[in-house]
């Protein structure tokens, strides 16, 4: 994985495939700014990112339990869906990973189930769910 400093964002970023094509894009944020730091942080980084990945099931039914009955209740346009559904249409678009706190965002595309706002899972250092959101 190669990291690169993004000076508008002030952050790292990189591309990881996490499966048969399909890459995601990597943010890193942190106080660090020098190069040397973060490189010798860089497999402990995208050793908790892959780990979390991993998991993404979980994640995935997490935020259908938390948004689920929200889409079916405001959303839906009159055509419920089920949790099945609900995970399908989600598509892992972006880890941010935070080093100064450890912790983990994921950001999904909603597959329009919210009319293309993205869906954010905050997830904390000791890798508890901390927050579903939908933004933008």
């Amino acid at each position: 994985m190669e990291l690169i400093y993004d000076n508008e964002l002030d952050s790292w970023k990189s591309k990881l495939e996490i499966h048969n094509n399909h890459y995601i894009n990597i943010t890193l944020e942190t106080e660090y700014k020098q190069a040397i730091q973060i490189y010798k942080l860089k497999n402990q980084i995208l050793s908790k990112i892959r780990e979390t990945i991993k998991q993404e099931i979980n994640i995935q039914f997490y935020t259908a339990n938390k948004l689920l009955d929200l889409y079916n209740n405001s959303w839906n346009q009159n055509e419920k869906i089920d949790y099945e559904t609900f995970i399908q249409q989600m598509k892992l678009e972006e880890v941010i990973f935070n080093l100064d706190e450890n912790s983990l965002q994921f950001w999904y595309n909603d597959g329009d189930l919210f009319l293309g706002h993205a869906i954010v899972v905050d997830i904390n250092a000791d890798g508890l769910f901390q927050d579903v959101q939908i933004v933008g």
